[in-house]
């Protein structure tokens, strides 16, 4: 591993058994392609998005379940929302389906 580099920032590849960085797992971002395109709903993939929705993946199919903590702005419920989109449209899951509901940082018990 080059020095500047962590353990962290490398995975192995299941094909190859080769240590892969995990800026090699960053899908291309591809324009949308209409006009209307909205700030709220773009999804732009990094290596820190990579690397949680491949661990998301990995809890997903042993059934463990998954929490995501950090502070206000972090991307966790956009990180979700893609992993559970890219896990319904998936043949193997077509029994899967999910909802969703809105809660704020503001939310307060009543």
């Amino acid at each position: 591993l080059p020095q500047e580099d962590t353990i962290f920032e490398y995975r192995v590849d299941l094909k190859t058994g080769q240590w892969m960085h995990w800026n090699q797992s960053i899908p291309p971002w591809k324009y949308p392609g209409d006009d209307k395109l909205e700030f709220s709903t773009l999804f732009i993939s990094t290596l820190d998005s990579s690397r949680l929705l491949y661990l998301m993946e990995c809890n997903a199919i042993q059934k463990r379940a998954v929490l995501l903590m950090g502070g206000s702005g972090t991307a966790k419920t956009v990180t979700i929302e893609q992993f559970l989109t890219n896990w319904a449209a998936k043949p193997e899951n077509d029994l899967f389906t999910w909802k969703k509901s809105n809660f704020s940082s503001a939310t307060t018990p009543g």
